[in-house]
C-alpha cells in the first residue's frame, strides 16, 4: 500500500526550526511539514536514528515564545529527511497543533474528519 493510500491526515507546509532529542543527544533541525499524527523535518547531515527509535521533537514557533513539544518515534530516516509519529503531547501543545492546522487547512470540513479520525485511533 502506497504512503498516500495509509495517510488518513493532511499535511501542511510548515517552516520552523525544531529540535530533535533522543538517548541524550539533541540535534537542531528544520521542520518540513506537520500533521494532527506526526512531522517531517529537515536535517543538516544524516543523524543515526532508527525506525522506531524513541525521542522528543520540539518545535519553536517563529516571533514568539511557544514551543510544541512531542514525545515521538521515528518512522523514516533518509539523508535529509527524518519523519516522526506523535506519541503523546501536552494539551498546550496540542492546543496550539489544531490552531496552527486549522489556519492553514482552509477547509473545516476536512479538518474536523481528521479530528473526528483521530480522536477514534485510541479507541480499537
Amino acid at each position: 500500500m502506497s504512503d498516500n493510500n495509509r495517510r488518513h491526515f493532511r499535511r501542511v507546509d510548515f517552516d520552523a526550526g525544531c529540535r530533535v532529542a533522543s538517548f541524550g543527544v539533541e540535534h537542531d533541525c528544520e521542520l518540513s511539514d506537520i500533521s494532527l499524527r506526526g512531522a517531517l523535518v529537515r536535517t543538516p547531515t544524516t543523524l543515526r536514528f532508527k525506525s522506531g527509535q524513541p525521542c522528543r521533537l520540539s518545535i519553536c514557533l517563529a516571533d514568539s515564545d511557544i514551543v510544541l513539544l512531542f514525545e515521538c518515534e521515528v518512522t523514516r530516516v533518509d539523508e535529509h529527511y527524518m519523519g516522526f509519529r506523535f506519541v503523546a503531547q501536552d494539551l498546550d501543545s496540542f492546543t496550539h497543533l489544531r490552531r496552527l492546522l486549522e489556519v492553514n487547512i482552509a477547509d473545516p470540513e476536512i479538518l474536523n474528519r481528521e479530528f473526528s479520525s483521530w480522536s477514534g485511533m485510541g479507541e480499537n
